[in-house]
């Protein structure tokens, strides 16, 4: 028998026409099959991360909804190579998805996407002292970090403080900039 799927609102019901149970202790098991293909969506806003020091594993959804079963794997090769551990560093990148068939879906066309990890913002969370000796600039002390979603990820001791500017009798403000020492992840 083949059950008819009705809809009525959010409710769905399996329906099946002309079945009559047997009048002995027998027990009826339906089960659900999908064979339509399963498909995967990244949204446009997961398609470009940030770097945090952490993997990025990429966010997606399936349609039926939360449907489990995907691999998710990862190339920075333009797909020669892929690995189920997501990347770090900043690049370019794309992840592949894949799902074989099983009882109750069919198997899942590849979807291939390409993705960024982008350099992190490096923000100074406490100045430097400036003073001038020699007339040159001293900078002493100060803090910068990158952000790790709320967390500041402090990187002083990974870069160093600067200014270029020069020493004026009229200097109020100096530009002050912390240049980290790993320059693929992080921005000046």
């Amino acid at each position: 028998y083949t059950p008819r799927k009705t809809v009525n609102g959010s409710d769905v019901a399996y329906v099946i026409d002309d079945f009559t149970m047997p009048d002995k202790d027998t027990r009826m098991v339906v089960t659900v099959v999908s064979m339509s293909k399963p498909s995967v969506k990244v949204a446009d806003t997961d398609k470009k991360m940030t770097y945090d020091g952490t993997p990025k594993a990429i966010k997606y959804t399936t349609d039926p909804n939360n449907l489990e079963g995907f691999k998710v794997e990862y190339s920075a090769d333009g797909g020669k190579s892929y690995t189920e551990t997501p990347f770090i560093a900043v690049g370019s990148y794309e992840v592949r998805f894949t799902r074989e068939a099983d009882a109750t879906h069919a198997a899942a066309d590849p979807v291939i996407i390409d993705y960024t990890i982008e350099k992190a913002d490096v923000v100074i969370t406490e100045e430097p002292k400036v003073k001038v000796v020699d007339d040159e600039y001293q900078l002493t002390g100060g803090k910068a970090a990158y952000m790790r979603g709320d967390q500041a990820i402090d990187i002083t001791a990974q870069g160093k403080f600067l200014t270029e500017q020069p020493v004026g009798e009229t200097d109020k403000n100096v530009n002050v900039q912390f240049i980290p020492n790993d320059q693929t992840n992080l921005k000046n």
